[in-house]
């Protein structure tokens, strides 16, 4: 009797880890960091129009994350600090210079890494 009641618990377990996913957070390192657009593309007459893109969520990695802008002069986060995962910061292309796939890097807790691609490109041929 006793062997039945050792096997149903062990079931009962094993089904209790395997529903819930077997843990993990989306800001404790156990979720991949990740960014979504992981590409912003925008488009003006001659470059010389500013634009703004789409809001960029970050998620996964270990809390808080950093943003690196390599191109201040053009290109303006609405932040260089996402405080928790699922938020998200603006970016707004200044105009004046054509962009080819610019990196912003987004830095974790953990010094994990991920990157968003900015193009600026002209609808002039």
């Amino acid at each position: 009797m006793l062997s039945k009641f050792r096997f149903l618990v062990v079931v009962t377990v094993a089904a209790t880890l395997t529903a819930c996913g077997g843990g993990g957070s989306v800001d404790d390192g156990t979720v991949e960091l990740t960014v979504t657009p992981a590409e912003v593309v925008l488009t003006s007459a001659g470059c010389a129009g500013s634009g703004v893109g789409p809001k960029v969520m970050v998620f996964g990695g270990v809390e808080p994350y950093t943003i690196h802008n390599p191109f201040p002069a053009h290109i303006r986060l609405s932040s260089s600090y996402v405080a928790n995962a699922g938020d998200s910061f603006d970016v707004t292309v200044l105009g004046g210079a054509c962009l080819d796939a610019i990196p912003l890097t987004i830095t974790d807790g953990d010094t994990n890494t991920v990157t968003v691609s900015i193009t600026h490109s002209s609808t002039s041929n």
